[in-house]
Parts: structure tokens; C-alpha cells; sequence
């Protein structure tokens, strides 16, 4: 029997022990991640700034469910960070789409927050406007294809 020159001896094969090399983070992961980590912490300071502010009037505030209510609200909105955060940071493929998610209500929330900046003149409002509606939407989609989409993104998740 001839043995086939291109294919390794037997004792030549390795067993694989399941690590294989996994494919760096890309950039826009890491920006997501850094996003993500400084909002959650902002939200979490913001928290307990206010949970201390109210905690020696806690008896005079008539509504106190209410109070509750809103810190309760935070707290879970400081979990789904958390859950994103985690998500994308393990490879999950729920992390990938979460992460998703995230760009993009910080797309719809930049197109639809009011504008309060104070203008000198209308050219710098056009410009406002256009930075606003045009310029911050493409570059969040920008952002969403890298961060899901791309060659790099693909390797990523697929691990």
C-alpha cells in the first residue's frame, strides 16, 4: 500500500483540547464594552448619591412607593448593562445581539432627545441638526455593522 506523501504520519496528530486560539476582541467591542462599563458605573454612582440624599428625609416624603419604584427601575436598568456587559465579554451570541440592541437605542435616543444646546446663530443650528440627524446615525450604524457584522466581528461571535 503507498502511503499518500500529503497526508502527516499518525503520530504526527495532535488531540485537540477544545481551546482552540480564539480571535481577538475588535475595537468596536472594546469601545462597547468601555461604553457600557462607564454608563453602568454612572448609573450605579447616580444610585446610591440618591439613595443617601433621601435616606434621613425618608419619613417625610409621602409618597415612598414611588421612591421605590424609580430606584427599583435603575436597578434593573443597571442590570441589563450588567447582563450586556457580560454577554459580549464571554463571546455569547445573545451578547452579540444585546449589544445590538444597545447601539441602537443609542441611535433612536440621540435622534429623539431634545436639543437644549444654546446656539449663537442659525448656521450653527443647521449644523447641530445635521450633526444630529445625519452625521450621529450613520456613524452609530457604522459602529453596529463593526461591532456584529464585520469579517473581524464574525470570528469573534464564532467562537
Amino acid at each position: 500500500m503507498q502511503r499518500n506523501p500529503y497526508i502527516p504520519p499518525e503520530s504526527s496528530f495532535v488531540a485537540s483540547s477544545g481551546k482552540e486560539k480564539l480571535s481577538p476582541r475588535p475595537i468596536s467591542a472594546w469601545l462597547l464594552l468601555i461604553l457600557l462599563a462607564l454608563t453602568g458605573t454612572a448609573l450605579a454612582v447616580g444610585i446610591v448619591r440618591f439613595i443617601f440624599l433621601l435616606a434621613p428625609y425618608i419619613r417625610q416624603i409621602p409618597s415612598q412607593w414611588s421612591i421605590l419604584l424609580g430606584v427599583g427601575l435603575r436597578l434593573a436598568i443597571l442590570g441589563v448593562i450588567v447582563i450586556v456587559l457580560v454577554g459580549i465579554f464571554k463571546r455569547k451570541r445573545w451578547g452579540r445581539w444585546l449589544g445590538l440592541l444597545a447601539l441602537a437605542l443609542l441611535a433612536v435616543t440621540g435622534i429623539f432627545a431634545s436639543d437644549t444646546t444654546a446656539y449663537d446663530n442659525e448656521a450653527q443650528r443647521s449644523g447641530g441638526l445635521f450633526v444630529q440627524f445625519i452625521v450621529m446615525p450613520v456613524l452609530l450604524v457604522w459602529w453596529a455593522y463593526a461591532f456584529g457584522f464585520s469579517a473581524k466581528a464574525r470570528r469573534y461571535w464564532a467562537a
